[in-house]
């Protein structure tokens, strides 16, 4: 819908005139807080040079994955984004999450961060000696 509405200004043929002042004034605050007041009017402009709602700004895929994210947890978030993506439907899907032991993960990481150094410490170790 945002591809449609950008291609449909570039094809326009009249002048927009646009307020580059005032956009710039309150690019925070809409990054913020989405729609606002003051933008109310170019949204609806915009509605009627393109098919385009406001319900696209009111809310926005951002919205829609917390409350996926509060609704399922993290695991059901992670797993609608990927379902998303992979098949074109937000929902969660089944997915196992493995768990390892912390002791096994500790153990695993400690060893993948020192062993490959370890030829390194040993020729600097002895080096020093």
């Amino acid at each position: 819908m945002l591809m449609n509405a950008v291609k449909a200004i570039a094809e326009l043929d009249a002048d927009l005139r646009p307020e580059i002042e005032f956009y710039n004034s309150i690019r925070d605050d809409i990054a913020c807080f989405g729609l606002l007041d003051e933008t109310k009017h170019l949204v609806k402009e915009l509605s009627t040079i393109a098919e385009f709602s406001e319900d696209a700004i009111v809310n926005t895929a951002s919205d829609e994955l917390y409350k996926m994210y509060l609704k399922e947890g993290l695991i059901g978030a992670y797993s609608a984004l990927d379902n998303g993506y992979r098949n074109g439907i937000f929902e969660p899907r089944e997915v196992s999450a493995k768990q390892r032991r912390h002791i096994v993960s500790g153990v695993a990481g400690i060893m993948g961060y020192f062993v490959p150094r370890l030829p390194y410490y040993l020729k600097k170790g002895l080096k020093e000696m």
